[in-house]
């Protein structure tokens, strides 16, 4: 059994290369395929970014990611566009979007 007697966090100290950022997960959302992989699941997140590598310019970062069902997750900038969160919207809601998005679109146009 293993249990901490102090309350807070553990923060995975990995290396940050240049072209990464750290996003601390603020809502996700579940979609039926995260339950059928073994894997830490979850692929539409909405969150704040933690922590910037010294490398990253403008907005060009990845929102395509398994593992987003924890506290903070690790994406590189060579992925696809990252883009800033309607002021409208919570993150739980923001974070629910993108699959449900892709899926409506793909039916429509094919």
């Amino acid at each position: 059994m293993l249990y901490y007697q102090k309350h807070g966090f553990i923060m995975n100290k990995t290396q940050l290369e240049p072209n990464e950022v750290i996003v601390e997960i603020k809502g996700i959302g579940l979609n039926p395929v995260d339950i059928q992989l073994a894997k830490i699941p979850g692929a539409d997140f909405s969150g704040r970014i933690y922590k910037i590598g010294d490398e990253v310019f403008g907005l060009n970062l990845s929102i395509a990611g398994n593992g987003c069902l924890s506290q903070y997750i690790k994406l590189s900038e060579n992925m696809s566009s990252m883009t800033h969160k309607p002021t409208n919207l919570s993150h739980n809601e923001a974070a629910a979007i993108p699959l449900v998005f892709l899926t409506v679109y793909t039916a429509l146009h094919d």
